[in-house]
């Protein structure tokens, strides 16, 4: 059976870091993006799509952005789709779940626990499980004690939530073991914003598409829409990106850069060699969540710096790299040593270094400092910097040394006015 899972659209964010004009622009878009995946699902043929929650960023929603969902999901009549309500657009007493006339075509699961729609589907019994969420309590355990009914049918599952491991999460934990025990043929899931492929918890395959569109500079890389074929005892998926636009965090060394033309110039050529989404994981298991229950993509690499696959059998499936494009969002991080008459302005870089729907440029670098002549000064800072350097001069352990040196460029900052990044104080 072929099936599209979308979530996390996010309908009418406020978008407060972008220019009021973008903003307005970056709505419209979203919107869009949701209104085109809608229609894409008749477009590639599937039977059903999962809508795993967080369509809108807050519990109500326009009359005119109902409207306009409502007309796609209408234009792909031949389609059943099948929303559970997150943790930002939950079932509330202002829900468009509940005021709005939705097709006949478009299911709601309203209540707390997981509840069955029944289907004969190309000749195939089918039961669709989610439950919605509410806008308390939000550590609501969605799968806690749920089990199918009747595991000869195809069970696929919509559930908003989050894979927890053995960390607690402040939204929807589900246990690897509870997916286990669900009996569920595959389960689609909503709240993480990065694509993490289908993984296998026992007989239950499960997998986030992420989110529709980048909103912000932590939510950079492809974005889109997942489409699965499902049968009993196999999954098979693939990403699309979907995206009216990327976002793109772009690190840049500026080491030795003495203008912001030179700045500039380093920017356009990175963006250049960039790519984002060269290769995707195949999987993510949930012992490696971060300690504040979100995914640490940093930890899905091997000792080799590959990818981790996690369902049996598949091998890596790298995604075609996204190049930087003018019509995306793009922040360089200009980092490195700057010499003591530089003068970069981040305003400028951000003007000459390409022509972007929005560009920005955050100043991380920092200036050299020769010490040495600074010590021979006859002040309290040259005071303080004469002790430094002897207390790194006398240092008997690297650690010593590395606690004089922050002392040093941390003390000197303080009675210079200069801000200094805190990355490395320990």
């Amino acid at each position: 059976m072929r099936i599209l899972q979308l979530s996390d659209a996010h309908l009418e964010s406020p978008l407060s870091s972008l220019p009021r004009e973008k903003a307005q622009i970056r709505r419209a878009e979203l919107r869009g993006t949701l209104c085109r995946a809608i229609l894409e699902a008749e477009k590639e043929g599937c039977a059903l799509a999962l809508l795993p929650g967080d369509l809108f960023d807050q519990n109500f929603a326009s009359e005119a952005t109902v409207a306009a969902l409502c007309e796609a999901f209408q234009k792909a009549g031949g389609v059943r789709f099948f929303i559970a309500p997150g943790n930002h657009d939950p079932l509330g007493p202002r829900s468009p779940y509940r005021f709005a006339e939705w097709p006949e075509n478009v299911h709601i699961f309203k209540k707390p626990e997981m509840e069955e729609v029944a289907l004969t589907l190309g000749g195939e019994e089918v039961s669709v499980w989610g439950c919605a969420g509410l806008p308390r309590p939000y550590d609501r355990e969605p799968l806690r004690g749920f089990a199918v009914r009747d595991r000869a049918r195809l069970n696929l599952g919509c559930v908003h939530g989050y894979v927890t491991g053995a960390r607690a999460v402040p939204y929807g934990p589900i246990a690897p073991e509870e997916i286990r025990a669900s009996g569920l043929d595959y389960l689609a899931l909503g709240h993480v914003h990065s694509y993490l492929p289908p993984r296998a918890a026992g007989g239950t395959v499960y997998g986030y598409a992420g989110c529709l569109e980048g909103r912000g500079f932590d939510e950079c890389g492809p974005k889109g829409l997942l489409l699965l074929e499902v049968e009993k005892g196999a999954v098979r998926h693939s990403f699309r990106p979907f995206s009216a636009r990327q976002v793109h965090r772009i690190v840049v060394d500026v080491t030795g850069a003495r203008t912001s033309e030179a700045a500039a110039e380093r920017c356009a050529a990175a963006a250049a060699a960039h790519r984002d989404g060269t290769e995707l994981p195949e999987g993510i298991p949930p012992e490696l969540l971060d300690d504040k229950g979100g995914v640490d993509l940093s930890r899905l690499r091997d000792a080799h710096g590959r990818w981790r696959g996690f369902l049996p059998g598949e091998a890596e499936r790298p995604l075609p790299g996204e190049r930087v494009e003018p019509r995306d969002l793009v922040r360089f991080e200009l980092t490195g040593e700057l010499p003591p008459e530089a003068e970069i302005d981040p305003a400028t870089v951000s003007a000459l270094a390409g022509d972007y729907f929005h560009c920005e440029v955050e100043l991380l670098a920092r200036r050299a400092v020769d010490y040495g002549e600074i010590a021979k000064e006859s002040t309290l800072t040259g005071e303080f910097v004469r002790a430094c350097l002897d207390a790194r001069e006398r240092a008997q352990t690297a650690e010593e040394r590395e606690r004089a040196e922050l002392a040093l460029e941390y003390g000197y900052a303080a009675l210079t006015g200069r801000k200094v990044e805190a990355d490395g104080c320990h």
